[in-house]
């Protein structure tokens, strides 16, 4: 159970940065569709982000704690796809046509429907967490506790005599939790964002070279023949 904070927690620079995020990305949309398909992932990280701190305004402080989990593991996506791009040289084209990478971004076209929530159990994810943990550390401990936090709820044990009994969960320290998800989200979010445009700047350096090594072959020129006269 989480109790209301005794002071105000200070959620603006995670408002700020999810506003920046999404009007930088409204720049993608007449751009290359697999772009816009990649920025799919950082919107939804960035909207995700600025209704966390809605919810946390109106006193809601348990579902943020889901929200902010969902953040983590689209970053971890989105290191998978940085990892293949920068380490493996592949086309974005190639990369986003995997079908594990394709079945998370459909279901996030979908609007999240039909399946439930994949993310937290698909593979992909998790490898992706894996590889942002060696990389920064502390990653699979923040993911975890967020993990422990937002399952905190009350529980039914069952008496001597057979009778159904709600226990209630153990109090958890409010402000610690609002903190530690206003953190997270900053973070990752930051991170989120320096990937996607690493990922983009790498893309757009391989188009330049690919172009510039293409051989140009100039039209033969058309000879007049001389006759004999």
């Amino acid at each position: 159970m989480i109790q209301k904070p005794k002071r105000e927690i200070p959620i603006k620079d995670v408002i700020i940065l999810s506003e920046f995020v999404i009007n930088q990305l409204s720049d993608i949309k007449d751009k290359d569709p697999n772009l816009r398909e990649l920025s799919r992932l950082l919107e939804v990280a960035a909207r995700l982000s600025r209704n966390s701190c809605r919810l946390i305004q109106k006193q809601d402080y348990q579902t943020p704690l889901y929200l902010a989990r969902h953040v983590i593991e689209i970053t971890g996506v989105l290191f998978i796809i940085h990892f293949q791009s920068r380490l493996h040289h592949q086309q974005l084209s190639v990369i986003l046509s995997d079908p594990q990478i394709h079945h998370l971004l459909r279901w996030l076209r979908s609007g999240g429907s039909g399946e439930g929530n994949i993310f937290p159990t698909h593979p992909l994810v998790h490898r992706g967490l894996d590889l942002l943990d060696e990389w920064l550390g502390g990653v699979r401990w923040q993911y975890d506790a967020l993990v422990e936090f937002s399952n905190q709820r009350p529980r039914l044990s069952i008496t001597r005599n057979g009778v159904p009994q709600k226990e209630e969960a153990p109090e958890m320290p409010v402000e610690y939790v609002i903190n530690l998800t206003c953190k997270i989200l900053v973070n990752f979010l930051t991170i989120g964002s320096a990937l996607f445009d690493d990922i983009v700047k790498f893309q757009s350096r391989k188009e330049i070279k690919r172009n510039s090594e293409r051989t140009y072959i100039p039209a033969p020129k058309q000879v007049e023949l001389a006759h004999a006269g």
